[in-house]
């Protein structure tokens, strides 16, 4: 390929990346912007952090599978959406935590729960691991 269409190419690749709205067209969105309200947000990053043995993985799951199911978590509204919970150390008994949840608090009413698990070690390919999910859960929004 000629350079100046090897130029043209990345040009029209870059102008496909950046979207610019008009003024006129632009305004609040209407769209819920959490996952949790006041908790976890719909998009960017959420670090759940403490000493060893504290339960964060417990309160993770909890919380996650709320948002599976689309039910208030703690007197909060929550959005309901695709999970994929990464049990990545452990992952060999987390089917007994799973199971537990769902004698606590039900099994999600007999619908196909959006709640997927990923119990082994993603290797140095992430990527590849990431795209798989998408495909399988069908859902290009997910709370991982």
């Amino acid at each position: 390929m000629p350079p100046e269409q090897t130029s043209q190419a990345r040009q029209q690749r870059q102008r496909q990346r950046v979207m610019l709205e008009a003024w006129n067209d632009t305004g609040m969105s209407r769209a819920s912007n959490y996952l949790v309200k006041g908790i976890l947000p719909r998009t960017g990053l959420a670090v759940v952090w403490g000493t060893p043995k504290c339960g964060k993985s417990f309160w993770t799951f909890d919380l996650v599978v709320h948002i599976a199911l689309g039910r208030e978590y703690r007197g909060r509204k929550v959005q309901q959406g695709v999970v994929v919970y990464c049990a990545l150390e452990g992952g060999g008994g987390f089917g007994n935590r799973i199971e537990a949840w769902r004698k606590q608090h039900g099994n999600g009413g007999g619908a196909n729960v959006p709640f997927y698990l990923i119990r082994q070690p993603f290797g140095s390919d992430a990527s590849a691991c990431l795209a798989a999910i998408i495909t399988s859960s069908g859902c290009q929004g997910l709370a991982m």
